[in-house]
């Protein structure tokens, strides 16, 4: 396919005459010259000429070429590129291989008689330059895609050309080529001497371009090159390889893939299928929901989606997306669904409204006029009513010993037949008919009250179970009242309780009270009959155990250990009291001066001249003969003592040391302070001992055993240290220590003595 491919450019003539008595043309036997062809230009006169000279001046050649104008004129001289001739009719100049830095311009032909008249013609020459042909300079390599790529394609003239040429791009299926329009441009991608240039053309082809038109699904490209003012055919390029074009979604469709309506069920789930037209690449589908009747309120939907694609023998695809929804009353659902390919406006589908279908809310039924009892002879109506009909609106069923139909159950002629009988509604629609559920509403009791009766005072109580009740705490019980008349009573109901049943589930001391059942029956001749019937309830439970010191609780002071008992019954028994330290028991039968008391409430311990032993947790328990929520019988209560005094030498016999002259001995003596220690020191002679080199006081930690009230115990003390280095016979004397803290001072003498002394 690479031809020639030429390029059409005009010249302009003109000439000039300087008097009427010569007369000169100049002429070309080219009408287009073209660079490296050969031109002829004559320089011709109405007349023979007779005699004179004519001069040729050429373009860029400061010299001027003479011809006389004799017959058979002889010119002065040629050169390689020009050669002159003369003839009686006119001069002659031959231009070899016409070259565009050389020849163009203005040529003029000048001649002058004897009598030195002269005329002149004037030509300007305008040369051209053939593009030659034009090459597909980047070929697509392998197969495009403009369904997932963007495609570039450059074409490209082979050599300089002027003016610029025409760059048409063309594309081909089965041999046959057609002018492809858009998506290109031109431009000189290189200079070239003398105006001319080499000229590219640039076709971009964007991803997702749509196929349009007759063109098959794909072609090749190719780019023909040809001069706007020559008659030369389009000479083209090379081919490049296949281009497949993408396909423009036109159109999607929602259908339903279950009943082929848009009518939904209420909690059902319901699947719409979307379908777009063939396509390629793959479509993408969406979906959208208005969720009211405002044009812009759209929701994208993302949950409950499939997709499925197939595509056809000519690779082109269709996207099928199904969408899942559980349809809801009273929401307004307006669905469309939008496809595109990449690049694509996207193309929605029509609008789709459904309409969900719903059972009506559960019904009850009312007297319609005359409320219970009716009167025998007489007649009733009831009502079903209920707070929503569905859709669509829902016709009743009435079921009762008289079979009526309609919204309203007209009984005529009440007898004492009607008396006790029960009577429902049903709502029907085409939702529970479909779906084969059913809405009906509680019964109701018709209470006829009978003429003829004799309508006793009024209604009768009766319950399961006798006043007073006594309870233990978290026992559960159900009291259950019942009444009875004519008419007949309306149910009864319990204070507190709105139901006949008084039920307790693990009662408690709170619901200790009188509980009255209370019940109504209602007389078309008598009025309001009502009765009332109280039960008084008893809740025992095992005492709460409070324990509070009191008094003092300093060395030798009196303290008081009060154990209080909140419960019921108020029978207490309370048991001696306990005494530990830590884990282990000190006295575990203390007895108190109450103990024994009939009916009381408090049992105290008074422990007078406190001392250190009498530390520790104290523990009072009594009981009423009711187990508490612990599942005991005995209730306890614990506190602390704890004792407070100045510091308290734990032992008092440990007051002597010994030491060996040169040696080193350590005094210790353990204490006790409760408050903490404030100062501590070791006296000499009435005089305070200071940290030296050789001696040194500091405070220790350690436990101790003692007898607290003859039983042993752990106790955690303090020990003072007095550090002597390097005994010498001075240092054997008789030593003080002094304790401190808030509550006063305590003077501790101690004795060193010289080793086996």
């Amino acid at each position: 396919m690479n031809q020639g491919f030429s390029q059409f450019i005009v010249f302009v003539v003109s000439s000039a005459f300087a008097q009427e008595v010569l007369k000169l043309r100049l002429e070309s036997d080219k009408s287009i010259p073209i660079v490296g062809e050969n031109l002829i230009l004559s320089c011709l006169t109405h007349d023979i000429f007779k005699d004179g000279v004519i001069y040729w001046h050429i373009p860029n050649v400061v010299e001027h070429f003479k011809c006389y104008s004799v017959n058979g004129g002889v010119c002065e001289r040629n050169t390689s590129s020009y050669s002159f001739t003369a003839n009686s009719s006119g001069a002659y100049a031959y231009i070899a291989g016409l070259d565009r830095a050389r020849d163009r311009g203005t040529w003029k032909c000048m001649q002058i008689d004897a009598k030195y008249n002269n005329a002149n013609a004037t030509m300007g020459i305008v040369i051209y330059t053939s593009p030659i042909a034009v090459n597909l300079v980047q070929p697509i390599p392998i197969d495009g895609d403009l369904g997932m790529e963007s495609i570039t394609l450059m074409c490209q003239t082979l050599h300089c050309a002027f003016p610029a040429p025409n760059i048409i791009w063309y594309y081909m299926t089965d041999g046959a080529i057609a002018p492809f329009i858009g998506f290109s441009d031109k431009k000189v991608t290189r200079e070239c001497p003398r105006q001319e240039a080499v000229y590219t053309s640039t076709l971009h082809l964007p991803r997702g371009t749509n196929f349009s038109g007759n063109i098959p699904l794909t072609a090749k490209f190719l780019c023909g090159v040809t001069h706007p003012s020559l008659g030369e055919e389009t000479k083209y390029s090379n081919v490049s390889n296949d281009v497949i074009f993408a396909v423009h979604v036109s159109n999607v469709n929602i259908l339903d893939s279950e009943n082929g309506t848009n009518v939904f069920y209420e909690g059902f789930p319901q699947t719409l299928k979307c379908v777009s037209s063939r396509s390629r690449p793959v479509p993408i589908i969406r979906w959208f929901l208005r969720t009211n009747n405002a044009f812009n309120s759209m929701t994208c939907i993302t949950n409950n989606i499939t997709e499925r694609n197939t595509s056809d023998i000519n690779g082109l695809h269709v996207t099928e997306s199904e969408i899942t929804l559980i349809p809801k009353r009273d929401q307004i659902y307006k669905i469309f669904c939008v496809g595109n390919i990449y690049g694509q406006q996207a193309v929605e589908s029509k609008l789709v409204e459904i309409d969900v279908l719903y059972q009506a809310d559960q019904p009850y039924v009312s007297e319609l006029g005359r409320k219970f009892p009716w009167l025998e002879n007489q007649t009733g109506i009831l009502s079903c009513n209920t707070s929503n009909n569905g859709n669509p609106p829902s016709q009743v069923i009435w079921f009762s010993h008289r079979d009526m139909n309609g919204t309203h159950l007209i009984i005529t002629k009440l007898t004492s037949n009607d008396n006790g009988k029960l009577a429902f509604c049903q709502l029907v629609n085409k939702y529970t008919v479909d779906k084969n559920t059913t809405v009906k509403s509680p019964p109701v009791t018709l209470v006829i009250e009978c003429m003829v009766l004799i309508i006793t005072d009024s209604p009768v109580i009766e319950m399961n179970i006798t006043s007073p009740l006594t309870l233990n705490e978290t026992q559960s019980i159900s009291v259950l009242c019942t009444a009875t008349g004519n008419p007949s009573p309306d149910p009864p109901t319990w204070t507190r309780q709105s139901s006949s049943t008084l039920r307790f589930e693990n009662v408690n001391r709170n619901d200790s009270g009188t509980y009255t059942c209370s019940v109504r029956a209602k007389s078309e001749t008598n009025g309001d009959l009502t009765n009332q019937k109280e039960i008084h309830i008893h809740v025992q439970y095992a005492p709460d155990i409070n324990l509070t010191i009191t008094g003092s609780d300093h060395m030798n002071m009196t303290s008081n250990l009060t154990c209080e008992a909140n419960g019921f019954p108020t029978n207490y028994k309370f048991h001696p009291w306990k005494h530990m330290f830590g884990n282990v028991t000190i006295r575990s039968n203390l007895q108190s001066n109450t103990e024994g008391l009939i009916n009381s409430t408090k049992n105290i311990l008074t422990l007078k001249r406190l001392s250190l032993q009498d530390m520790g947790t104290y523990t009072c328990s009594a009981d009423n003969g009711i187990r508490g929520a612990n599942g005991d019988v005995i209730q306890t209560s614990a506190a602390v003592l704890n004792v407070k005094g100045k510091p308290e030498i734990v032992n008092r016999k440990h007051d002597t040391f010994a030491g060996a002259i040169g040696s080193s001995v350590n005094i210790y003596i353990a204490f006790y302070s409760d408050p903490v220690i404030t100062d501590f020191k070791f006296q000499r002679d009435g005089s305070n001992i200071e940290n030296t080199s050789r001696t040194n006081m500091y405070l220790s930690t350690n436990v101790v055993e003692l007898l607290f009230h003859n039983t042993n115990v752990k106790l955690a003390v303090l020990m003072a240290n007095l550090l002597i280095q390097n005994l010498t016979a001075d240092d054997f004397d008789g030593y003080n220590l002094v304790l401190e803290n808030a509550l006063g001072k305590t003077d501790f003498k101690l004795q060193l003595y010289p080793s086996g002394t």
